[in-house]
């Protein structure tokens, strides 16, 4: 999710990502796999937060719904 998003017209429809945990998750990936181990795949969190741009009622405000965990 970005700032602009919500400013623009319409609104866009973004996904939120917990970005400091994708940071440190990749770093600890990338660390197990240059010291020779295995990096598990692995999923994090995201929301996807609903605002105009898909083509729901303008005078309806903007939604978070979470889709994975």
């Amino acid at each position: 999710d970005i700032q602009l998003a919500r400013f623009v017209t319409p609104a866009l429809t973004t996904v939120r990502q917990p970005m400091t945990r994708l940071g440190e998750t990749a770093a600890t990936l990338l660390a197990q796999r240059v010291s020779g181990g295995h990096a598990e795949s692995v999923m994090l969190a995201s929301d996807v937060v609903i605002r105009a741009s898909c083509g729901c009622a303008a005078d309806q405000p903007p939604t978070t719904r979470e889709v994975v965990q």
